[in-house]
């Protein structure tokens, strides 16, 4: 595609249903020394984005009959999803939403940490899920990612905070867009992304033959509508 993503399709024409999946490069081995930040923020991204609260998020999928689903891995965080033809579109808008604009509130994060906590209990009482963690430690030199249990340490758990998610997300998983504005005209903005992606949000005249830096906020047929960058003036 020309904003250099791979897609591989095969049609099934007697089937109603669209299934999909795919992955972004932002799974363990992006963390860096920050144990646990990208299970965590895969727990997060159907919690709520800048329009949609998660419960909002939760009644638009059923509303549609649709389903996404986000998971966790040692290389990629892969997405996975399920509606029909007639309401891919507002799917694939509504799963773009999610991986650009997460809000990650407090509430969604407290909930999540105490689901990653809990977990670590119940894996503490199961010895195949210990012999195995215990078995990939031994086989991978320290601190690979391939040896780590994706969710980090209790204490680690304990000590992620909003920061330390949004920082993963704009690193790894929205990346902000670089945009060479064209044009400008009732108060929007409208020029082409360093990944040649279409691209619109609020701006001036001002703007016009300037790169301004973005973050993508969902797309449509004509693009993308982005918005300021979180802490931008």
């Amino acid at each position: 595609m020309e904003n250099g993503a791979v897609l591989v399709s095969a049609a099934l024409p007697s089937n109603p249903f669209v299934a999909f999946r795919g992955s972004i490069p932002a799974g363990m081995a992006a963390e860096g020394d920050a144990h646990g930040v990208a299970e965590f923020t895969s727990r997060l991204l159907l919690s709520g984005t800048r329009r949609l609260s998660a419960a909002k998020l939760a009644d638009r999928l059923e509303g549609i009959g649709a389903t996404l689903e986000f998971h966790n891995g040692e290389e990629l965080l892969s997405f996975s999803g399920r509606c029909t033809r007639e309401t891919m579109r507002e799917t694939i808008r509504t799963l773009v939403e999610c991986l650009s604009s997460p809000t990650f509130p407090a509430r969604e994060i407290d909930r999540v940490r105490g689901e990653l906590l809990s977990d670590l209990r119940i894996e503490s009482d199961d010895t195949h899920a210990r012999a195995m963690r215990e078995l990939s430690r031994l086989v991978f030199p320290k601190d690979h990612p391939y040896g780590r249990d994706p969710k980090g340490s209790e204490d680690r758990i304990r000590r992620i905070r909003r920061p330390d998610l949004v920082a993963f997300h704009e690193a790894h998983v929205g990346r902000p867009l670089e945009v060479l504005v064209e044009g400008a005209g009732d108060g929007l903005a409208e020029g082409t992304s360093d990944n040649y992606i279409k691209v619109r949000f609020p701006g001036g005249p001002d703007l016009v033959d300037r790169v301004v830096t973005v973050r993508g906020l969902r797309a449509d047929a004509e693009g993308m509508e982005a918005g300021p960058m979180e802490g931008a003036a």
